[in-house]
């Protein structure tokens, strides 16, 4: 079984988020993706005079609940410091953001380059599946 084969039957268990090094996703369609750069505000529920305000990304992820697969990927966290890492933690430990759960078929899938291994926060690490590409 090839790479490839091994990431999309993670995909398709959808049992933990996953840990993707120095892989080129474009093999996947209809990917809801979150850039590194994103504010932390991204990653919570706000309240409003009108009632909650979603992330971006997470009206994507909802309005995709029931198809197959609902990939949500968060690109190259090796970019971020340890600090703005722990953002994710919520996310893959809980598959939530302020106490607003994830769809079923929402499978987390967080970047990294090849070139920065092992950048990826120790807290973090601890909830995800990891697959390296091999050179």
């Amino acid at each position: 079984m090839n790479k490839t084969e091994i990431i999309k039957e993670y995909i398709k268990d959808n049992i933990t988020p996953i840990w993707l090094e120095g892989f080129n996703l474009t093999m996947f369609k209809d990917m809801t993706v979150v850039p590194p750069e994103a504010p932390r505000s991204d990653f919570a529920v706000l309240v409003g005079a009108n009632g909650p305000i979603y992330p971006k990304w997470y009206k994507l992820v909802m309005s995709k609940q029931h198809k197959p697969i609902n990939l949500l990927v968060f690109e190259s966290i090796d970019l971020l410091s340890d600090e703005e890492q722990e953002r994710f933690l919520e996310l893959v430990k809980y598959r939530r953001i302020s106490n607003v759960k994830l769809p079923e078929n929402c499978c987390i899938i967080l970047t990294t380059a090849k070139q920065n291994q092992g950048r990826i926060n120790e807290k973090l690490r601890r909830f995800l599946t990891y697959i390296s590409v091999d050179n």
